[in-house]
């Protein structure tokens, strides 16, 4: 039997964004999630919100008061950018592409999900949420 629930459902390409100060340890610390709708290019973010320095705080106290706010601040506008623009398409994979500097996006992959919404409420809970938080490579 055919389950109708998920011919309804859009494909999503998502990474996880990290906050990595010292590139050289490789260490970082999720902090959000952007989305791509594959088919429109509709691109959206979510990220842990700004008074969360919690896991930032744990893995890099030096920086919490200093560093962060700043760059978080920048990725936020930079992403609200994209969202507004209509080259969020190309703008996504080349998001993507390796490259130092404070932000990484270490997993990649593909959702399903009914709306843009929906996939970033599971993906943000998964890997921001509480299951999700301090990683290292």
């Amino acid at each position: 039997m055919i389950d109708n629930s998920t011919m309804e459902n859009r494909a999503f390409d998502f990474a996880t964004v990290g906050f990595r100060p010292y590139v050289d340890t490789k260490e970082f610390v999720t902090i959000g999630v952007i989305v791509q709708d594959v088919v429109t290019g509709e691109f959206d973010f979510s990220l842990l919100d700004a008074d969360e320095r919690g896991r930032i705080a744990a893995m890099f106290p030096k920086l919490v008061e200093s560093v962060y706010p700043e760059a978080r601040k920048q990725i936020q506008s930079d992403f609200e950018y994209i969202r507004s623009s209509e080259s969020g398409a190309s703008v996504f994979s080349s998001l993507l592409t390796p490259r130092e500097g404070l932000f990484c996006f270490p997993v990649r992959g593909r959702r399903l999900a009914s709306s843009m919404s929906a996939a970033l409420a599971a993906l943000g809970e998964k890997f921001v949420g509480e299951m999700g938080g301090i990683v290292t490579s």
